[in-house]
């Protein structure tokens, strides 16, 4: 059987994703002082991510086959900006994980 992931597998994927982890939450909480940074930091995904989920869900049900978004550009726009989308979403998502670690050093 193949492995999955669980929910708390996922919810962490999503968080180092889109926002790098904790990094730069500290310039959050200085800003706005604690009770609005944290709840900027609560409100933020139920006004922003969750709608992006349930746009990409919606996507997916429309395209059941692999190839992510990268099949949606290519429905609308063609295969050259598809691949456009694909390689610089890559090549972005490379450097972004190699930032990391050197942030956190």
């Amino acid at each position: 059987a193949a492995a999955r992931m669980g929910l708390g597998s996922v919810v962490m994927v999503i968080f180092f994703t889109i926002c790098g982890g904790p990094i730069g939450s500290e310039e959050v909480l200085a800003a706005g002082g604690p009770a609005i940074g944290m709840g900027a930091m609560l409100v933020f995904p139920w006004l922003y991510c969750v709608p992006v989920a349930l746009i990409s869900a919606e996507l997916s049900t429309q395209f059941p086959e692999d190839g992510s978004f990268t099949l949606w550009v290519a429905a609308c726009f063609g295969r050259f900006w598809a691949f456009q989308d694909g390689y610089w979403s890559w090549v972005s998502g490379v450097l972004d994980s190699a930032m990391y670690p050197v942030f956190a050093a």
